[in-house]
């Protein structure tokens, strides 16, 4: 059986390449749910209740997935004007640094669950995300990008 982590990373990958992932849930004769399942739907759903955005009602961008500078697999999603960046797994620093990124005047990010506008700078061909601190651990975070690389703000 899958863990948590594993769920919602596979969750956060097929969406971004435009798929649905399909659970199968296996009541015992008595229509309860089997404490394990049970386990792995509320780590699910926790996750979401702080990242559904991410998920729900997005469509792929042109790029479904790609890395840190350190080695962090990311995955994209897009919706509307914003550009969601999920990160599989949790920052071991303060920034986030990305293959240089496009992005227009006045770019707001915001990592999901946290209210702060991060700050963002360029260099070396690369684009930095600065942290005001680490997050706590989770199978994936989420950078909301407003308006998107390559979209006018």
């Amino acid at each position: 059986m899958l863990s948590v982590v594993q769920l919602v990373r596979m969750l956060v990958d097929i969406v971004s390449k435009n798929g649905n992932l399909l659970l199968c849930v296996g009541p015992a004769a008595d229509g309860s749910i089997p404490g394990l399942q049970m386990e792995r739907l509320n780590g699910l759903g926790d996750w979401l209740s702080i990242n559904a955005e991410a998920i729900f009602d997005t469509h792929p961008w042109t790029n479904a997935d790609s890395k840190t500078t350190d080695g962090t697999p990311v995955r994209f999603t897009v919706k509307g004007d914003h550009l969601y960046t999920i990160l599989l797994g949790t920052p071991s620093q303060r920034e986030i640094r990305f293959p240089s990124l496009d992005f227009a005047p006045g770019t707001t990010i915001q990592l999901l669950g946290h209210p702060a506008k991060l700050t963002v700078t360029h260099g070396d061909g690369q684009t930095v995300i600065h942290l005001p601190e680490l997050p706590a651990p989770s199978p994936a975070h989420t950078l909301k990008i407003s308006p998107f690389p390559g979209r006018k703000a």
